[in-house]
């Protein structure tokens, strides 16, 4: 099991985050979303603000092994040209990132508000079968998570569905998002490529604390832990950037001893 940092973890745009994981020794991260979101990206400039992202690693010399796709609240600014417009510009953000090194991509499904009650299980199969097309030839795995609101892919087994039907994408179980939904992943046919996002919450609502300071039940994902080919620590924090880099190895050893690593 091998445990990735998230830019998450620290609340700055994200060439600052890379920086100061750089400076206390971190050369492996995953490049969150989150972060974008903070440094006030729209959707029409994404892609110029993941090439400064990318930039930013590579003078620091941080290894980006997973990259954070755009949320599903942006990408919907795109579904009024069709499903084959929002996976351009993903494809675009793909192509990117493989030039840079990277080998993963977290996508959130697009949910029924972003494509229509009726068609969100076709216009979700259409967009992962475009990419993972793009995916494949850049040797870039795709991989879905579960939403923590935005039907139906706030169902941890939903979502399992959904990369079932899709040849060459993987599962990217948010084991936080899982916890406020009441999913167990006991049930779960696990298959094909898998990852982890883990932070812990009281069960009610998506807080985004460490491992071990909620409700979460470690015990019950021990097992999808040794199955996922990365885990990344995701947890969320709103003191001073200093302060909050303090954290960040805690985290992950927390992280590690939870899920059977350490």
């Amino acid at each position: 099991m091998k445990l990735l940092p998230s830019t998450a973890l620290l609340p700055l745009p994200p060439w600052d985050s890379l920086q100061l994981l750089a400076e206390r020794g971190f050369n492996s991260v995953e490049l969150n979303f989150y972060n974008l979101h903070l440094a006030g990206v729209d959707p029409y400039s994404m892609y110029g603000f993941y090439v400064r992202s990318f930039m930013a690693a590579a003078e620091a010399g941080v290894r980006v092994e997973s990259v954070h796709l755009p949320w599903e609240r942006y990408l919907a600014a795109f579904m009024g040209a069709g499903i084959e417009r929002v996976a351009r510009e993903l494809a675009l953000l793909i192509d990117l990132a493989a030039g840079y090194g990277v080998r993963s991509a977290v996508l959130h499904p697009l949910p029924a508000w972003v494509t229509g009650r009726g068609r969100v299980s076709w216009a979700n199969r259409r967009l992962l079968t475009l990419l993972a097309r793009e995916a494949a030839e850049k040797d870039v795995i795709i991989y879905v998570e579960n939403l923590v609101e935005g039907e139906p892919w706030d169902s941890l087994a939903s979502v399992a569905a959904l990369v079932g039907d899709v040849d060459g994408v993987g599962l990217c179980i948010d084991v936080g998002h899982a916890n406020v939904r009441g999913d167990d992943p006991a049930g779960l046919e696990l298959r094909g490529p898998l990852c982890l996002h883990v932070h812990d919450n009281s069960g009610v609502r998506d807080e985004h604390l460490p491992p071990g300071c909620g409700g979460v039940d470690w015990e019950k994902w021990r097992r999808v832990a040794k199955l996922a080919g990365f885990v990344v620590v995701e947890a969320h924090c709103s003191l001073a950037p200093r302060l909050c880099l303090q954290r960040v190895a805690p985290a992950l050893a927390a992280a590690g001893s939870l899920l059977g690593a350490g």
